[in-house]
């Protein structure tokens, strides 16, 4: 248990170093930490020789000051955690930015979205996303890496969902942030359609839809309401291909308003696996970098 404490506490601690240094002085805040906690330390040992003779042969006393100094531990840390702002993106505020985007139109600030982030419990989702496939993961058959192309093949990442509940992203080795962004973006909005097609779907009259095939605008209703139905009827590539069809109509305004709104978006906390691929005229390859 005290291992696996001391490597969630380290890898938290390293996002909120990052998150803290500004001017890009990472040594300085992770130097100054350490000695806010070498201080901390010191006057819990002071404190803990003064409190133990006075408790020593009271052992309902020492079990009561356990549970109250426990609590009051826990309470402390939930409120300190509450209260960070995070500007870099997560599958978790993501999630929040872009279902309140596409009901209202208008993208939250980091304030807004950090209070609606869950901190003890997971957040509930529709759909599983995992960033960072390898290729088998969505390409079962041939016909199935003509349709992943298809639907992506100006972009550096290839989508696919083998089941109605399952996104699987498959990165290029050239992709960047911004591709990460754009592809969980396209898997949020088909997350979004899975979620409320037994629902009201309210999507946002400023949502702009294209149609491809009549050449016209559509209202941002009727794209999402033939989603619906793709869902329904668990027809998933072509669920796929209008989800990208909306993306790319979409994610430039979104995109501009994270930017507005004072998102970090050169750097992300997406968690991407490191399964990278590579497609070209002359075919594909599949590797995991180290």
């Amino acid at each position: 248990m005290e291992a696996i404490v001391g490597v969630s506490g380290g890898a938290t601690r390293a996002a909120l170093t990052m998150h803290q240094a500004r001017r890009d002085n990472m040594a300085d805040v992770s130097a100054k930490d350490g000695s806010q906690e070498t201080l901390v330390n010191l006057m819990a040992l002071l404190a803990g020789l003064v409190v133990t003779p006075m408790v020593a042969d009271n052992p309902m006393l020492t079990w009561f000051l356990f549970f109250v100094f426990t609590c009051l531990h826990l309470f402390a840390n939930y409120n300190a955690v509450t209260c960070v702002v995070m500007e870099t993106l997560n599958q978790s505020r993501l999630h929040i930015l872009v279902s309140h985007y596409l009901r209202t139109g208008v993208v939250l600030n980091p304030a807004q979205a950090n209070v609606q982030e869950p901190v003890v419990f997971a957040q509930k989702k529709a759909t599983r996303i995992k960033l960072g496939s390898p290729m088998s993961s969505i390409i079962q058959r041939a016909p199935d890496l003509d349709r992943a192309i298809h639907s992506n093949s100006e972009g550096r990442y290839l989508l696919g969902m083998p089941t109605l509940t399952d996104i699987n992203i498959v990165l290029h080795q050239e992709s960047s942030h911004l591709d990460f962004i754009k592809s969980c973006f396209q898997a949020e909005i088909i997350d979004y359609v899975i979620e409320h097609r037994f629902s009201k779907l309210q999507v946002h009259s400023s949502i702009p839809c294209y149609d491809n095939e009549a050449h016209s605008l559509i209202s941002s209703d009727k794209a999402f309401q033939s989603m619906v139905e793709q869902a329904n009827h668990k027809a998933l590539w072509e669920l796929v291909d209008s989800s990208h069809e909306v993306s790319a109509q979409v994610f430039p305004s979104f995109h501009a308003g994270l930017a507005h709104a004072g998102w970090t978006t050169h750097r992300t906390q997406l968690g991407p696996d490191e399964w990278r691929a590579s497609w070209d005229i002359h075919g594909l390859s599949d590797k995991k970098s180290y």
